[in-house]
């Protein structure tokens, strides 16, 4: 007999389907991680540089979407080597993975990035980036992410290689 599909749903929302093979191992084909990758432009610079503002987005946007923070976010002034490059940039870590924001104050946008496991209201976080950052308009782009495999053998060899490639021992003559 064959392996048996089911469809199941972890903890933090993600779904997947689970097989019982021979081998007697669970195997996960990824489906469903959503990631929003999203510019907002007409920001103003000063705007734009504000740590704190960054830091309060982060802070109540997980919350906004119904997601879990595990962490405090993390802001950061970067000084890039031409002008134009530097901004403010920041992340908050997730239980359904991570949140982050890059600013480009003299060029008048950011950039806001989720990756989640989790279905999440991709409208209220454009809504949210709006208000938040006082942005003209916004481009929205939304990947549904993951990897299919064509069977439960062909996940196990690569799920093997994965493992075997981080456990490989460092040789100290290299």
């Amino acid at each position: 007999m064959g392996p048996v599909f089911t469809r199941k749903a972890c903890t933090c929302g993600w779904t997947g389907f689970y097989t019982n093979t021979e081998a007697s191992f669970n195997a996960v084909v990824v489906e469903d991680l959503l990631h929003l990758a999203m510019d907002a432009y007409g920001v103003g610079r000063e705007t734009l540089a504000d740590e704190e503002l960054v830091e309060a987005f982060l802070d109540s946007c997980p919350d906004n979407i119904g997601m879990t923070k595990i962490t405090a976010p993390q802001v950061y002034n970067y000084q890039g080597k031409k002008p134009e490059d530097w901004g403010v940039s920041g992340f908050v870590l997730i239980a359904e993975s991570h949140i982050s924001v890059h600013t480009f104050p003299e060029r008048g946008y950011l950039n806001v990035d989720i990756f989640s496991c989790k279905d999440f209201d991709t409208d209220a976080v454009e809504r949210d980036v709006l208000k938040a950052f006082n942005a003209e308009h916004v481009k929205v782009w939304l990947m549904e992410r993951g990897t299919d495999y064509d069977s439960p053998r062909a996940l196990y060899g690569a799920m093997v290689t994965d493992r075997v490639g981080l456990m490989a021992p460092k040789r100290d003559d290299q």
